[in-house]
């Protein structure tokens, strides 16, 4: 083992010594500084970023999505939509760009008075227009939105507007259809909280397909050995055929809507047989994330 000697170990104590000065001497400077620096407000807030020379870009988003109770409102029950083409206009009313909303919604148009690749790079008024699917609704009404831009040296952009465009939402057509098996013929009632709001006569043998109103929630069809209650969903309906032969659920039945939320926890997965209690075949559930 290497022996420092009595010399060796002087020197050693030396030299910790005056490293452990040198620390405290620079511990005691930058505690004056810290001190100093929480003495004066100016100190108190980073320096506000000088966006003027960086050129930056910023998305100018146009928000689409599923409305799902069809009150033209973006609620807690609402569901963004992809794929929904967005198209946008310039002040003259010239076609500049299109782009489809992602899976969180939005379709986003670059912004920048800067950079060639932006296509919103100036001040004046710009039209979004929502393109709604074939037979679809904006229940929101405002599928078409124009905004006015300013221009704002020093902000990210250079453009700024006093508001964003507003939430845009689409529902499918409410249509129920099927066709009536057997001899007799059927009523089917449209009803809400209980109230018939209309009924429909069903020819034996022929097809039907009617169109719900949005505030119906529940349908019921009797006579010809074809008595249904059924829920109403936001979504279009086949019932197929309806047959005195085939089951039929009960006209005292509690009507329970079934969740899926815990079938794609995975974002994709066959939902098995015995879910809420049924028997399901070859059915998928997917997450709203997973596809468009």
């Amino acid at each position: 083992m290497f022996d420092l000697g009595p010399v060796g170990i002087v020197l050693a104590i030396v030299v910790l010594a005056a490293a452990a000065a040198v620390f405290r001497l620079l511990w005691q400077r930058r505690s004056r500084r810290k001190g100093r620096r929480l003495a004066n407000p100016a100190d108190d807030y980073s320096v506000r970023s000088d966006w003027s020379g960086s050129g930056g870009t910023l998305n100018y988003s146009s928000f689409v999505y599923f409305d799902v109770d069809r009150d033209g409102k973006y609620g807690v029950g609402d569901r963004p939509m992809a794929g929904i083409m967005v198209r946008l206009y310039d002040e003259a009313g010239k076609f500049t760009a299109s782009a489809r909303t992602n899976n969180a919604g939005f379709a986003n148009f670059p912004m920048s008075v800067k950079r060639r690749k932006a296509v919103i790079r100036a001040p004046g008024n710009w039209r979004f227009a929502v393109s709604v699917p074939p037979g679809w609704q904006a229940k929101s009404e405002n599928d078409i939105q124009s905004r006015h831009l300013l221009s704002m040296p020093g902000s990210p952009a250079g453009l700024v507007s006093h508001e964003m465009l507003q939430p845009v939402g689409l529902a499918p057509p409410r249509r129920l259809g099927g066709r009536v098996g057997g001899d007799g013929s059927a009523i089917l009632s449209v009803m809400r909280n209980g109230h018939v709001l209309e009924t429909r006569p069903l020819a034996p043998g022929a097809a039907f397909s009617v169109d719900v109103s949005d505030d119906a929630d529940t349908v019921s069809i009797s006579g010809g050995g074809l008595e249904r209650r059924l829920a109403l969903s936001p979504y279009p309906a086949d019932l197929g055929l309806l047959s005195p032969q085939t089951a039929c659920i009960a006209a005292d039945a509690a009507l329970e809507t079934i969740d899926f939320d815990d079938v794609t926890s995975r974002t994709f997965r066959k939902i098995p047989s015995g879910h809420a209690g049924l028997a399901w075949r070859n059915l998928n559930a997917m997450a709203r994330d997973y596809t468009k």
